[in-house]
């Protein structure tokens, strides 16, 4: 016998609880990326350790200005003795006020480095070196640059033994130099470009030839011109008003063989009894030299070859 199904029932439905949202307090204590605030005596410890390391670090630097103004104000350390060499066209007054130094400055609050940069700075001192001699002395030493050339490129420069421009000549400015004429800017190798074959030709005959004695001296030489054809062509002071101006067509290159040849011809020529005065010398051509005598030479000397 079939025992009767119970009906089943239903389950019932869970209910929702909704919870009500907590609210979180904020703790005071600790920062908003989680590290606890400090204490406030730890604060203050702290502040009161910056104000005390500040009030420090202020009295140092007023410790040290004050040391600074009593050595700089020493009367043990001021300067009594001033020695300046190398002193040839300046003078040791203007030596010293280019450099801002004079007799009673204190030795170490002198700047010898700026000293020596407003040495540098002017045109005619091409090398400076200052140095203390404690306790009261100072030592300048100075190279003073040298002129070899003047060059006329329309406005007069002078030219060093490297062949480096150094200054403008002034007006009253006495120079006792040989001026290079016909040559252009250009020539001269300036911003980098290399230097022409006739200024480089006129640097190595000026350093070739010696400042005195001689056939041919930096004395006598009055002017050198530069030709893109003739080459160099001297010209130099006569002996005597009567004799003109002597002029000498070297060319480019051999100049110590040239010059040494001349030598030569003007040892024979007063041998044979010529005038010592000359109008032209040509030495151009390595095989012969043209001799010119001047007008007091007799008619029949006149355009002789040696």
């Amino acid at each position: 016998m079939k025992r009767p199904r119970r009906a089943s029932t239903p389950a019932p439905r869970s209910a929702t609880v909704v919870a009500k949202p907590h609210r979180v307090r904020r703790n005071h204590f600790r920062r908003d990326d989680g590290t606890p605030h400090r204490p406030l005596a730890a604060r203050l410890k702290r502040g009161g350790a910056l104000l005390l390391g500040g009030a420090a670090f202020a009295a140092l630097n007023l410790l040290l200005v004050l040391g600074h103004d009593l050595i700089v104000q020493w009367p043990a350390l001021r300067c009594v003795e001033l020695r300046v060499e190398g002193c040839e066209r300046l003078s040791e007054a203007e030596v010293l006020s280019q450099a801002g130094m004079a007799l009673g400055d204190n030795l170490l609050g002198l700047n010898l480095g700026l000293a020596r940069r407003r040495l540098l700075a002017h045109p005619w001192i091409a090398e400076a070196e200052i140095a203390r001699e404690i306790p009261s002395g100072l030592r300048v030493r100075i190279r003073e640059e040298r002129c070899l050339a003047v060059v006329d490129l329309g406005t007069r420069f002078l030219v060093n033994p490297e062949g480096s421009i150094f200054k403008e000549l002034g007006t009253d400015e006495p120079i006792d130099a040989p001026v290079i004429t016909g040559l252009a800017v250009t020539d001269l190798g300036v911003a980098g470009g290399a230097v022409s074959p006739l200024w480089q030709a006129a640097l190595d005959l000026l350093r070739l030839i010696p400042a005195s004695g001689g056939a041919l001296s930096l004395e006598r030489i009055g002017r050198i011109h530069t030709d893109r054809e003739m080459g160099l062509v001297v010209h130099l002071g006569a002996a005597s008003p009567e004799a003109g101006v002597s002029v000498v067509r070297l060319g480019l290159g051999g100049f110590g063989e040239k010059l040494r040849r001349w030598e030569q011809v003007l040892a024979r020529w007063q041998d044979l009894g010529g005038s010592p005065g000359f109008q032209a010398v040509d030495l151009q051509n390595p095989e012969r030299v043209i001799v010119t005598p001047s007008m007091e030479a007799s008619g029949n000397d006149q355009g002789k070859e040696v």
